[in-house]
């Protein structure tokens, strides 16, 4: 179980997300809903990111046009987040994988530092030939950037260079990288001079 420490179980939501994979030979792994003290819905479920879902996010074409589902594929913000469905992989501050899969994915590639190796042990699960579901019906409360609001611009530099871990291993595509690099380069420290205007204590 993967589990942050911004998070909360409610009620039976581990039993009923352990109850949903036993059974199921298929299936490797499940997501809960993920939900605010408020009981607002968090959109916690993604597909496996491309270059054109990065340029789109950089771009905030994703956010301007949030029920594409072009524009904002990766992270699925076209998706209530209220119904069964298999997914490409759900966030990681809450995820049940059996055992005996995540063996044989060799468990989580510590070369991510903080960010993308919950897509990348999702990536290794899929390319496995095994299924992974988003489960509604277990809940579980998720004070979301907890720990990443108490140092943003160091954040978000560990946040490039993970993405860029990320497509180095499974989309390397030269001239498409470089362009990545250099937009994740000129977003990322127009972000920090936001934050230190706009987030100063």
């Amino acid at each position: 179980m993967l589990l942050n420490p911004d998070t909360q179980l409610i009620n039976d939501a581990l039993y009923k997300m352990f109850n949903f994979l036993e059974g199921k030979d298929n299936v490797a792994a499940v997501g809960p809903q993920l939900v605010t003290k408020s009981e607002m819905v968090q959109y916690s479920c993604r597909t496996f990111p491309g270059y054109r879902d990065l340029f789109f996010e950089l771009s905030l074409l994703s956010t301007f046009f949030p029920s594409s589902k072009i524009f904002s594929r990766w992270k699925m913000k076209y998706f209530d987040h209220d119904e069964l469905r298999e997914v490409e992989q759900p966030m990681a501050a809450a995820l049940l994988i059996k055992r005996e899969v995540l063996n044989k994915t060799g468990n989580l590639d510590e070369r991510f530092y903080m960010f993308f190796n919950d897509i990348d042990i999702c990536k290794q699960i899929h390319n496995l030939g095994y299924k992974i579901y988003f489960y509604p019906e277990a809940k579980i409360y998720h004070n979301i950037g907890t720990s990443i609001l108490k140092d943003r611009s160091r954040m978000i530099r560990i946040w490039n260079k993970d993405c860029l871990k990320y497509f180095k291993k499974y989309k390397y595509n030269f001239i498409l990288y470089t362009v990545l690099s250099l937009g994740l380069l000129i977003s990322g420290e127009l972000r920090i001079l936001f934050t230190k205007i706009f987030y100063r204590k």
